[in-house]
């Protein structure tokens, strides 16, 4: 009997953005060797450093003078006593295995790629059902239930930059694709898919400076839907439209 009554009750909410940006950067042009690599990963101020050539593509060949690749698998563990904000949960549990290269090809050509597995756990979620919670707030669904959310996310990603005399040309694509779901009334079921894709250009000006400009495509989609198992429940689901607004209908 259970099996047909989790379909009585159901509510859905679907989510979708096409945004572009143009970022135009000025850095210093130095390929970096090995000891500065590894100076990098063990230091704040060199990984501050290295985020000005991997912001877009348009300069990523000057990001090192080496090629390299990496395996990462890791556990991350947060925990807070009093939840900052109710719609993000009181912490998580992740385990994560991934890949990254980037690898020159030659003196004019570059490529790198990445592709990751998360496995998370966020806990005690209340007013929200959906995932991205910052980039799509205020209109999500939620209700004052919460619960703990477990999620999938798989990530791919991967890029070339080729030089051309003092220019350097660029590009780049990256998707994610996440599921999340919850096993107890209201039971969400969130997908969400996620594409960027960018592309730049940048021109030497003198010996030790380049500038650079990067646009970027954003596609994104989110579908939420949240079912009862039990239909004798006083559990609201309300969807929230900002401002405090709310469609009571959906209630």
């Amino acid at each position: 009997m259970k099996h047909y009554l989790k379909f009585l009750i159901t509510s859905v909410i679907s989510v979708s953005n096409l945004a572009w940006t143009v970022s135009p950067t000025v850095h210093a042009e130095s390929p970096q060797s090995l000891l500065d690599h590894v100076y990098d990963v063990e230091s704040p101020l060199g990984k501050t450093t290295r985020s000005y050539y991997t912001y877009g593509p348009a300069s990523m060949a000057c990001m090192d003078s080496i090629s390299i690749s990496n395996c990462t698998l890791s556990f991350d563990h947060t925990s807070q006593a009093h939840p900052t904000m109710a719609q993000t949960g009181s912490g998580h549990t992740d385990y994560l295995l991934g890949v990254n290269s980037y690898y020159k090809l030659g003196l004019k050509s570059t490529v790198w790629g990445e592709a990751d597995y998360t496995k998370r756990l966020i806990r005690d979620i209340s007013f929200n059902n959906c995932l991205d919670y910052e980039f799509i707030a205020p209109y999500c669904m939620g209700d004052d239930t919460g619960g703990d959310i477990s999620t999938q996310r798989y990530r791919f990603g991967g890029g070339w930059n080729g030089t051309f005399g003092k220019w350097m040309f660029g590009i780049e694509g990256k998707y994610r694709a996440e599921i999340g779901y919850r096993s107890h009334d209201p039971r969400v079921r969130d997908i969400v898919s996620d594409l960027d894709i960018a592309i730049g250009v940048s021109r030497r000006v003198n010996s030790g400076h380049r500038v650079a400009i990067n646009f970027g495509v954003k596609v994104y989609n989110q579908n939420c839907d949240v079912e009862f198992l039990n239909e004798a429940n006083s559990i609201s689901t309300l969807v929230y439209s900002g401002m405090g607004e709310y469609f009571k209908r959906f209630t």
